[in-house]
């Protein structure tokens, strides 16, 4: 059976029959990695559920992933495959590690131990979102932080009797991960020089999403070249009047409040994100400061296990409680933290309408603080923690399982998600994007 058979209905770009021929050829090599790029648009979606399909067909093990929680959800629904973070396929949540010294105190999920990954096809799509540099300041940590490296030592990649390959789709001019100066995932030599795996790759370049004569798509391409070039210092984006509009900035949230959904505004910086969003909610409701209502959009702002809900999903406020839970915990050698906790009812919805209802405790200070927990709050919620379970001894079975499942100490750490940094936005898809041009402002 060839793979071609699973496409035999679609009319293929020259781009993607070539992608395709080389795919065929990786699967039955003796190579290791196999990188699947592609412009937005470029209907990398499109061979990646015929690939799926062609998998299941020739009885070969596939496991789908994605860096984020959304990016997971969004190629589940465009391929009707099951598919799941990173983070949740190689990390066993129920391996939990105390690490204690006289630095810090945190809790460490280790890898997985995958019995079952002989012979099996890992494909991760958005990878240039994958991460090599070391994360580190949550309470709970994720193996040995180094995320590019814990998927190469679950999937057993450099162990010559698991026979297993991995396929890395995206886009490799998308913006690199936080705290990482590329997309080390799209990176050859440091896969080769790091992993000792042997590579190959396509890259798709015709755009089949967008009609001809888009401006869209023509900047996006002048963009493109620039950032190929090494010269990206500056580019222009000229007004067509089509797809294309520059509003004067005193009418921008009119324009914004006129256009229709889905809509999202996108800064580069938090601070600016955060007054656009504090504008947004004092036009919509008078008061910039009123607590989270029933009919906000937020975004979440930190992963939470628990609840299956990641970082970058939105979400709607379905109801929000009146009143908010407020206490003040003293930090040894420290000021006290106050932490300000509101019930909320969240709804996540995805492309069938099979919306996802999560209740949970929301930190309101996280709501305007910065886009990370401060040390000081992560030890506060420790320590108030540690206050309502006096009865439990830290280091046993009873105060981990209970620290798992305590909704104070897991609180949801969400953002008015009306405007969002480029990083956020990363791997959506709307209708009307709206950008503020912030790099340089102070």
């Amino acid at each position: 059976m060839s793979i071609f058979n699973h496409f035999k209905h679609l009319h293929l770009s020259p781009g993607q029959e070539e992608a395709l021929t080389k795919l065929e050829a990786f699967l039955t090599s003796s190579a290791h990695i196999f990188m699947l790029k592609g412009y937005a648009g470029s209907g990398k979606t499109t061979i990646l559920k015929g690939l799926v399909d062609y998998l299941n067909a020739i009885e070969k093990g596939v496991v789908l992933m994605a860096p984020t929680g959304r990016a997971a959800k969004v190629i589940r629904e465009k391929t009707g495959k099951e598919a799941y973070t990173v983070h949740k396929s190689i990390y066993s949540y129920e391996d939990l590690v105390e690490v204690k010294n006289s630095e810090s105190f945190y809790y460490y999920f280790k890898i997985r131990n995958n019995d079952d990954v002989h012979n099996k096809i890992f494909i991760v799509d958005e990878a240039s979102m994958l991460s090599d540099a070391k994360s580190e300041g949550e309470f709970f940590r994720f193996g040995t932080g180094y995320l590019l490296t814990d998927l190469f030592t679950y999937t057993r990649i450099k162990t010559g009797t698991a026979n297993t390959k991995i396929i890395f789709v995206g886009d490799p001019c998308q913006l690199p991960p936080v705290n990482d100066n590329s997309s080390k995932a799209f990176d050859t030599a440091y896969l080769q020089e790091k992993f000792g795996v042997c590579v190959e790759e396509a890259e798709m370049k015709e755009v089949k999403r967008q009609g001809g004569g888009s401006g869209i798509l023509n900047a996006a391409a002048r963009i493109r070249k620039s950032i190929s070039s090494g010269f990206f210092n500056d580019f222009n984006l000229t007004e067509n009047g089509k797809d294309i509009f520059n509003p004067p900035y005193r009418s921008f949230l009119h324009t914004w409040e006129q256009a229709a959904s889905p809509k999202i505004i996108v800064t580069y910086k938090n601070k600016t994100a955060l007054d656009l969003n504090l504008q947004i909610r004092e036009r919509k409701y008078g008061d910039r400061n009123l607590p989270v209502q029933k009919g906000d959009t937020i975004i979440m702002g930190g992963n939470n296990y628990r609840k299956g809900i990641f970082n970058g999903e939105f979400a709607v406020v379905n109801d929000a409680a009146a009143i908010a839970t407020t206490r003040t915990i003293g930090l040894r050698g420290q000021p006290p933290v106050t932490l300000t906790w509101r019930s909320v009812e969240l709804v996540f919805p995805d492309a069938e309408n099979n919306n996802k209802i999560v209740s949970g405790k929301m930190l309101e200070d996280f709501l305007y603080g910065d886009n990370f927990l401060q040390p000081a709050e992560t030890q506060a919620l420790y320590v108030d923690f540690c206050m309502r379970h006096k009865d439990l001894k830290p280091g046993t079975d009873e105060f981990k399982q209970a620290i798992i499942k305590d909704e104070y100490f897991n609180c949801l750490l969400l953002k008015f998600g009306y405007a969002v940094t480029c990083h956020k936005a990363q791997g959506g898809e709307w209708e009307n994007v709206f950008t503020v041009w912030d790099h340089d402002s102070t």
